[in-house]
């Protein structure tokens, strides 16, 4: 079982790891169009897959022995997380070893901000402007730190493992 679940955890979360760096070394998140969000729904769809397939492959392997839920969702809980750290990986290879890719990355975060704020009609003076343009960046900062990412990866992955580990788990025993 668990060869299993390291073999599932490695194989989509590296698919999911080449759509972050996708989207990062061609700069897809400087348009707002449908191919800057593939990589991102990538992910999700990538992750879902994986659960859904190892899931699938407990209840198949072990036909005439009940699959308890337990078991079932500590494994896909044990790959989304070994997933997510491949995401995690990623992203830190990226901040450290692609500066220039990831301090484009973070200018064109700024100038949205900029823009944002120029257009905010509620800030009169230019005091007020910029005390919320150094809120908003000093968030930034926080933001793009990688235990702020890999804390967001990880909430994200082990939620959505166990939704779609007790959705597959429920329909199969519904039959």
């Amino acid at each position: 079982m668990l060869k299993r679940v390291i073999v599932y955890g490695l194989a989509f979360g590296s698919l999911s790891a080449s759509m972050l760096l996708i989207n990062f070394l061609n700069q897809l998140y400087l348009h707002r169009n449908f191919l800057s969000a593939v990589p991102t729904l990538g992910n999700i769809f990538i992750l879902g897959i994986g659960v859904y397939l190892l899931v699938k492959s407990f209840m198949v392997e072990d036909a005439e022995t009940p699959i308890t839920l337990g078991k079932t969702l500590f494994a896909s809980l044990t790959m989304a997380l070994i997933a997510a750290l491949c995401n995690v990986g990623v992203y830190k290879h990226i901040q450290s070893n692609q500066p220039v890719q990831f301090e484009h990355f973070k200018n064109s975060q700024v100038q949205a901000i900029d823009a944002y704020i120029a257009k905010d009609t509620t800030l009169v003076t230019t005091v007020a402007k910029k005390k919320k343009r150094e809120t908003a960046i000093a968030n930034l900062e926080e933001k793009l730190k990688v235990g702020t990412y890999a804390s967001f990866e990880v909430q994200m992955y082990l939620s959505l493992s166990m939704i779609i580990t007790l959705l597959v788990y429920i329909a199969k025993k519904k039959r």
